[in-house]
């Protein structure tokens, strides 16, 4: 990863407009449900969205049977959303937006690196826990993050994690949930994984002691939302409208099933329709 990412130049910002909505469907025509039952991390690109600098979406680190899809089984703003399942304290699943993903071994990882850590200006996310799930889990954003001029195992590889229950926050299970952790910036705090540098094991921290206390070239190559090992006995949940920017270019994801044939072509029918009525206004 260190070689990988040491060779390319910043791919820079998500997204070029403030704040765009962007919708990203699902692979299948109804939805998807990717499932791996053994305990190798497995993965898939979303293929329908393609950003700047060849940013992706990817179903990944997916083991241990937990399923991750962008399906309809729990609506949010429209008719789908990511939803998520596991079974199992060996299961674990994210879903990722990397920059420029390849897939070594099957399991997707960036390529290249989007922003340091210090110009994130845009954080937050939906998160949903099913009434059918053990009481007390609920999806994690974790984001990675990569030193290119940092000693291995001190300051070269961090992992940040935010969990609204370590937060402290009101969670309500059966319901959807949001939080602009950039909004909360000085009071939501994050905590490095165990397998970060041990320059970053400091126990949880704001994200904006994380922002101003870590190295000004410590750069963002994944963003995800997801479940780790440990989510036993029974999770069953979802994540939408993900929101992430960097220098002020900021998008809010929202995660769509493909519509049915007949959805497409009344869709198609009302962008022409609105096209032309815009065209008459021009000419007017």
């Amino acid at each position: 990863m260190k070689s990988k990412i040491m060779a390319l130049a910043v791919l820079g910002a998500v997204v070029a407009s403030a704040q765009a909505q962007i919708t990203v469907f699902s692979n299948g025509p109804t939805g998807d449900n990717f499932t791996v039952a053994g305990g190798t991390a497995q993965g898939a690109v979303v293929s329908s969205f393609m950003g700047p600098n060849n940013s992706q979406w990817a179903y990944r680190d997916v083991r241990g049977g937990a399923t991750v899809g962008i399906n309809t089984n729990v609506a949010r703003s429209g008719n789908g959303s990511v939803y998520m399942t596991s079974n199992s304290s060996a299961a674990q699943l994210n879903i990722s937006l990397l920059a420029n993903p390849v897939s070594p071994a099957g399991n997707p990882t960036s390529n290249g690196v989007f922003a340091p850590l210090n110009t994130l200006s845009a954080l937050s996310i939906d998160m949903f826990t099913s009434n059918a799930s053990t009481a007390g889990l609920t999806p994690v954003v974790r984001f990675e993050l990569f030193n290119p001029t940092g000693t291995a195992g001190v300051n070269s590889f961090l992992q940040l994690v935010f969990d609204p229950l370590a937060n402290g926050l009101t969670f309500n299970q059966g319901s959807w949930n949001s939080f602009d952790i950039f909004a909360n910036r000085s009071t939501y705090t994050l905590t490095a994984t165990s397998g970060s540098g041990s320059a970053f094991q400091v126990g949880a921290q704001t994200l904006d002691w994380w922002m101003n206390n870590t190295p000004s070239n410590l750069f963002v190559y994944a963003m995800s939302a997801g479940v780790g090992s440990g989510m036993s006995p029974y999770f069953e949940g979802a994540i939408d409208n993900f929101g992430i920017g960097f220098g002020g270019a900021n998008a809010v994801y929202n995660f769509e099933a493909v519509p049915e044939p007949g959805t497409l072509s009344v869709l198609a029918l009302a962008a022409w329709l609105k096209r032309r009525r815009m065209a008459k206004k021009a000419q007017a």
